[in-house]
C-alpha cells in the first residue's frame, strides 16, 4: 500500500474501519465522500459497492493503488463528495482543517459536518467519524432534534474516534461506548457516588467509557475527582477497566508515600493521576527505590487535596 503522512495519521486502523462497514447492508451502494487513502473504503468495498469521492488527485491515485493491492473494484470520483446526489447510506471521515491537533469545535472540519447531513436529508443511514474531543452540545446540534447515535469507539485502550450516526434507520437516541474487542456496550450512565479514600479495589476506567459519561455502568463510587477512577470493596471483572488491589491510601506527601513504598517492601512504582497538572516520570524518579517488587502509586485530587493510593495490578 501507498501513503502520505497526513492522509495515514488520519486513517482508521483496521479494525475500526471493519466495525464502520459493518453498519451497512452488503448488498447496498455506499458514498464515501472523504475516501483519502482508502483505509474505510477498502473496508467498505469489502462488504459490497462503493462511490468514493476523494478531493486530491494525488490521493485518489493512491487510493486507486490501495483498492488494487486488495483486489477490489471501487467507482473512484476525483471531487467534492457534497456534489453527490442525496444518498440513502453514506460514510464521511472530514478532514480536520488544523490537522495538528484534534478540535473541540465542530466548525472545525472540512467539509464541514452540518453541511454533509444537509446534502442527504432522506438518508436512511449516514455516519460521521469525529473526534471524541468534541463537545458534548456539538451532537445534539447536528441532529436538530431527530434520533441519533452517538457511540465512542474503544479500541487497544484508546478512544480514537466518536461515531455519530443519522437517518431514517435511528429510530431512538443513543449515546454510550462500544468496544471492538469485546463487542460489549456501555449506555450513558452517571456515577452515583464519589469517595475520598480507596476502598479494597481501585479500577481505571476505558477512556471511550469515561467520554461517554458511562462510568455509572458499573455499581462503582467515583475516586474523588479523578474523573476516571472507580473504588469499590468487590472484585468485579469487564473489559472496560483495570482492576487494582488497594494496599495503601494516603495524602499525597512526597516524604510519606516515599516511607509507605518502603514500607511495603515495593520499587520504584509506576505513576498514575488523573486531574492533576504533575510529571510521573519526575515523580518516579522523587519516589525510586533499589530493590522491591513492581507496584503503582495511583495521585487523584480530591477537591484542592492530593491523595494518594498504592496498589498492585491484579
Amino acid at each position: 500500500m501507498l501513503f502520505d503522512r497526513e492522509a495515514l495519521e488520519m486513517a482508521s486502523s483496521e479494525a475500526v474501519a471493519a466495525y464502520h462497514a459493518g453498519l451497512f447492508p452488503a448488498d447496498e451502494a455506499v458514498v464515501d465522500l472523504t475516501a483519502g487513502i482508502g483505509a474505510d473504503t477498502i473496508a467498505l468495498a469489502r462488504r459490497g459497492p462503493v462511490i468514493a469521492y476523494e478531493l486530491d488527485p494525488n490521493r485518489a491515485d493512491l487510493l486507486r493503488h490501495n483498492l488494487g493491492v486488495f483486489g477490489l473494484d471501487v467507482d473512484v470520483r476525483v471531487g467534492d463528495g457534497l456534489a453527490h446526489p442525496a444518498a440513502p447510506y453514506v460514510f464521511a471521515d472530514p478532514a480536520r482543517r488544523d490537522t495538528a491537533r484534534r478540535s473541540r469545535q465542530v466548525d472545525a472540519y472540512q467539509p464541514a459536518p452540518a453541511d454533509i447531513l444537509a446534502a442527504h436529508p432522506w438518508a436512511q443511514r449516514l455516519a460521521l467519524k469525529l473526534s471524541p474531543l468534541l463537545i458534548d452540545d456539538a451532537f445534539p446540534k447536528l441532529a436538530e432534534g431527530r434520533p441519533f447515535r452517538l457511540e465512542f469507539l474503544s479500541y487497544r485502550g484508546e478512544c480514537p474516534e466518536a461515531l455519530f450516526m443519522i437517518g431514517s434507520e435511528v429510530e431512538e437516541t443513543w449515546r454510550g461506548a462500544v468496544h471492538l474487542e469485546s463487542g460489549d456496550r456501555l449506555a450513558t450512565a452517571d456515577l452515583w457516588d464519589h469517595v475520598d479514600e480507596a476502598q479494597a479495589y481501585l479500577y481505571e476506567a476505558d477512556p471511550a467509557a469515561i467520554r461517554a459519561h458511562a462510568l455509572g455502568s458499573f455499581g462503582l463510587a467515583g475516586l474523588g475527582d479523578s474523573n476516571g477512577y472507580l473504588t469499590g470493596d468487590e472484585l468485579i471483572e469487564s473489559p472496560w477497566l483495570r482492576r487494582y488491589r488497594v494496599l495503601s491510601d494516603g495524602p499525597g506527601d512526597d516524604r510519606k508515600t516515599e516511607h509507605r513504598l518502603r514500607e511495603l517492601g515495593m520499587g520504584t512504582p509506576e505513576v498514575k493521576l488523573r486531574g492533576l497538572h504533575a510529571d510521573p516520570v519526575k515523580l518516579r524518579k522523587r519516589w525510586k527505590q533499589t530493590a522491591g517488587h513492581p507496584g503503582v502509586v495511583v495521585l487523584y485530587p480530591t477537591g484542592p487535596r492530593i491523595r494518594h493510593a498504592i496498589v498492585e495490578a491484579i
